[in-house]
């Protein structure tokens, strides 16, 4: 039976929400230490949604999912589009709960779940994210330095690429 296209959003909104409300609550829950714990809540939360609402939509739950099978086509653009936002409304949902539900310090302490291997960035604390990629000895680095030496770095690799090579004998 083919199912409609609301029939099919509903799927993947209640799908991401409750990957989302499952494995960003274990992660709160654990306080991010017990990757197992995690991993199981995840693994768990997309088990029961793919065989309780998988055969709907095709269980994307996972906007990569989705993009995924756009790209080898089978969804149609309309459709991918429609997932996406469904699977969008879903997560922020799920992420807007648990903030309301949850005490504010227990959610911060593990940003709601988001990873933050380079933290850095997006906090504008460019030097600790450079420490995390370089090490230790990159502290005196700076987004200023960094884009002074890649202009130093992009104008030797100009006069090195169009140096003249016509008087060069190779073999």
């Amino acid at each position: 039976m083919e199912r409609t296209l609301n029939q099919k959003l509903l799927a993947e909104f209640v799908g991401t929400f409750t990957l989302i409300f499952v494995g960003a609550g274990a992660i709160i829950q654990t306080g991010g230490n017990d990757l197992v714990a995690i991993a199981f809540a995840h693994g768990l939360a997309i088990a029961v949604m793919v065989s309780s609402v998988g055969h709907v939509s095709g269980g994307h739950f996972n906007p990569a999912v989705t993009i995924g099978a756009w790209v080898t086509q089978k969804i149609d653009s309309s459709d991918a589009i429609a997932y996406l936002a469904a699977q969008l409304a879903g997560a922020a949902a799920a992420a807007g709960l648990l903030r309301a539900a949850i005490p504010a310090v227990g959610w911060k302490a593990v940003d709601l779940g988001v990873p933050s291997v380079l933290k850095g960035i997006s906090t504008g604390d460019f030097a600790e994210a450079l420490a995390a990629i370089l090490g230790e000895k990159a502290s005196g680095l700076s987004a200023t330095n960094i884009v002074r030496l890649k202009a130093g770095w992009e104008a030797d690799y100009k006069a090195w690429s169009q140096r003249d090579l016509s008087q060069k004998r190779y073999v």
